[in-house]
């Protein structure tokens, strides 16, 4: 992991310059893969399958601290409205978290608690909303009174997958990344989640064949095909059982950049239904 790089919002005007010299975000907007993202989603939520009877995965599963932003623009509780404004607009990013002295986050400010102090919901939205603080929001000044807290946050060893099903229970775009102490070390968004799927077809297969398949027995191997297309495995072939298959199945959805599965795996012995125990 690289070196982690700071910015703060609050400080001396040079402090302030420096920090907006310095800072830059190149990743891609989040929109551009909105589509990839919902369909990644519904596959981890679409999955079934039985880990207790698959072999354990035995790979690395890419995690957090490999994709994630470590020069993080932040800001102080008392960082001023427009100030939290024009650092999101600088930086083309949508949530500043808020930070104390020991770089613990307290908060997060988006855009849309911005939104929420120049544009008022609608009437009929009014009363829900004055239940989540909307009210408070459209008098702020401060990053204290803008923030959302406490902050949803990830550590660098979660998997990106954990990362995906959070940002979509809980409805975020982004999440400051800290470490066991609590510290600020990041921020992950969706464009950095979605970077899995910029995965070649054949890094895929290369890994499915060295990864999984060598984990079998010799028969196995020489009995399964394995292609991929736009990040969709089939496998195909005879193998002995039907928790050979399944197992097979289960270990290369885990693989990162694999949007499915396609099983067309014929077995001989369905061992997946235990036998009836006798009365």
């Amino acid at each position: 992991m690289n070196n982690t790089e700071h910015h703060d919002l609050v400080g001396s005007r040079a402090q302030r310059e420096a920090a907006r010299a310095a800072v830059t975000h190149t990743d891609p907007t989040a929109d551009r893969y909105a589509s990839a993202f919902e369909r990644y989603i519904g596959a981890v939520a679409g999955e079934h399958a039985d880990v207790h009877q698959a072999p354990t995965v035995t790979y690395p599963l890419m995690t957090v601290g490999d994709v994630m932003s470590s020069a993080v623009v932040n800001a102080y509780p008392g960082a001023a409205f427009k100030e939290i404004a024009s650092a999101l607009v600088r930086n083309r990013v949508e949530a500043v978290p808020v930070i104390n002295q020991d770089r613990r986050v307290l908060g997060v400010v988006t855009v849309s608690d911005l939104l929420a102090r120049i544009a008022p919901p609608l009437k009929r939205r009014r009363r829900m909303l004055a239940a989540m603080g909307s009210r408070r929001a459209a008098r702020a000044v401060t990053a204290r009174q803008l923030m959302t807290s406490p902050a949803i946050t990830t550590t660098p060893s979660a998997t990106l997958d954990d990362v995906a099903r959070l940002m979509a229970r809980r409805h975020v775009r982004t999440l400051p990344v800290v470490d066991r102490q609590g510290a600020l070390v990041g921020m992950i968004a969706r464009a950095d989640v979605i970077r899995i799927f910029l995965r070649a077809d054949e890094e895929i297969l290369a890994e499915v064949e060295t990864d999984v398949l060598c984990s079998f027995d010799a028969n196995v191997r020489r009995a399964v095909r394995a292609t991929v297309a736009e990040g969709v495995v089939t496998l195909a072939g005879q193998v002995p059982n039907a928790l050979t298959a399944k197992a097979l199945v289960h270990r290369v959805r885990q693989l990162t950049g694999v949007l499915d599965v396609r099983d067309e795996l014929a077995f001989e012995l369905d061992d997946s239904i235990l036998p009836r125990r006798s009365q």
